[in-house]
């Protein structure tokens, strides 16, 4: 239970450390990318020597409003931070694992534009609204990676791991049309 607890705040600290604005340009940065696989060498972080965990992902998303033109857009963006990820093991099964709370990361960033694209935003609210839906978001977020965790015990069932490396595939092609990270808002 320890760990679990010590994971889950480190979760927390992780999803709630991206908010507008944040992303900044530089090599620490990975934005998600179909193509693009996390290798161990992204993993830059010195692991704590408090803890029993063999690796940590740092991923979160990034949402950064833009007005242009008297249009509102939001660029929303799942990211992985290297010199905040960390491992003390480096197998194959662990990294494809670590893999997957990046991919679910982008998966929620999905759920975000989507969530973004259909709400009907006011100018009074618009402020509010758009940080009240993306703290909404990041609590289902880190609900869903402690959910994979748990029932993966950190990738050792390994038969649950292979579900999972099935299913979340399948969960993001399903919102291929939410894979542009910029989405036109509907202000009134």
């Amino acid at each position: 239970m320890k760990i679990l607890m010590s994971f889950a705040t480190v979760i927390i600290l992780c999803l709630c450390a991206f908010k507008a604005g944040d992303l900044k340009p530089d090599d620490n940065i990975i934005t998600w990318d179909k193509e693009t696989k996390l290798t161990w060498d992204d993993f830059t972080a010195k692991a704590p020597s408090s803890t029993t965990l063999k690796a940590l992902t740092y991923s979160g998303i990034s949402m950064r409003p833009h007005t242009t033109d008297s249009v509102m857009t939001v660029n929303i963006t799942a990211i992985f931070e290297k010199d905040k990820s960390w491992t003390k093991s480096s197998t194959e099964a662990l990294l494809r694992h670590e893999q997957l709370h990046f991919d679910i990361t982008e998966l929620y960033a999905r759920k975000m534009r989507k969530a973004y694209s259909i709400k009907k935003f006011t100018k009074k609210t618009l402020k509010t609204d758009l940080t009240t839906l993306y703290k909404t978001q990041m609590q289902l977020l880190q609900a869903f990676q402690s959910k994979y965790d748990k029932e993966t015990n950190h990738s050792r069932i390994e038969a649950k791991q292979a579900q999972w490396e099935k299913d979340i595939p399948k969960a993001i092609e399903a919102l291929n049309s939410q894979k542009d990270s910029t989405v036109v808002l509907s202000v009134k």
